[in-house]
């Protein structure tokens, strides 16, 4: 007679997983297991950041010089804004 075998704790399981998985980004990049960390203890919304970095990366793909402009209404972000700019630093007058 065969033994029946007990289905895996599934949500057991992928607390485990999760576990080592933090584990082995502390490890390999304390950087972004900060980053990580942060993020999930203070419950942002990982889109945001990324439409942030998104702005940031057209900011540093173009001019070098600009500015990243988020609009926050009512604990929403309405819009991420980056704004590529020219440096001159030259007078009006010459």
């Amino acid at each position: 007679m065969k033994q029946k075998l007990n289905p895996p704790d599934y949500p057991e399981q992928i607390k485990q997983n999760e576990r080592l998985f933090y584990t082995l980004l502390e490890q390999f990049r304390p950087d972004l297991f900060v980053l990580t960390d942060l993020l999930d203890t203070n419950k942002v919304n990982m889109y945001v950041v990324f439409k942030i970095i998104r702005q940031l990366l057209t900011i540093a793909n173009g001019s070098r010089w600009g500015r990243v402009i988020i609009n926050i209404s009512d604990n929403k972000v309405t819009y991420v804004e980056g704004v590529d700019t020219d440096k001159v630093n030259e007078n009006i007058f010459g």
